[in-house]
């Protein structure tokens, strides 16, 4: 029968556990946007536009007010055992002087060590995809679609 250090044992060893999921789970969505950056093949990370430096794309995440923030993987959100975010790319049309953004919210996952990424809006009715930090095209590819379908639209 289990004493009272066993319990403080196995409690100790839970909350470790959730530790180290959720440090592991940040590390991955911050390897995912630069990931994400670098397979766009940008010109740049940045922009100018009216002098002033922007990022093509940014990771923010939506508070509980509903209001977008700039993702701080020391602050993030996490909602049943998955960070929630939004991928923005923007599309600056210096001739004009605007930028139109294009968006997709996602969610970072991993089960028995598997990173997922789930969204809503993937084309095709599939809503989870593997995400592989090694070989990502294939999901890069999905949420890019994605962006793309929104890009043709007005």
């Amino acid at each position: 029968m289990p004493n009272f250090s066993d319990l403080q044992a196995a409690s100790s060893s839970a909350v470790s556990r959730e530790r180290i999921y959720w440090s592991n789970l940040v590390k991955l969505l911050e390897k995912f946007g630069e990931q994400f950056v670098e397979y766009l093949e940008l010109p740049s990370p940045t922009y100018v536009l009216e002098g002033r430096e922007c990022h093509y794309v940014t990771v923010t995440q939506r508070k509980s007010i509903g209001t977008n923030s700039a993702f701080d993987p020391s602050d993030y959100e996490k909602k049943e055992r998955s960070i929630p975010f939004t991928i923005t790319v923007a599309l600056p049309d210096a001739s004009q002087g605007i930028v139109r953004e294009v968006s997709v919210d996602l969610a970072l996952s991993s089960v028995d060590g598997n990173p997922t990424i789930h969204s809503s809006e993937f084309v095709g009715g599939e809503r989870i995809i593997r995400y592989d930090p090694i070989a990502y095209r294939s999901s890069m590819d999905k949420i890019a679609n994605v962006l793309k379908s929104k890009a043709e639209t007005v």
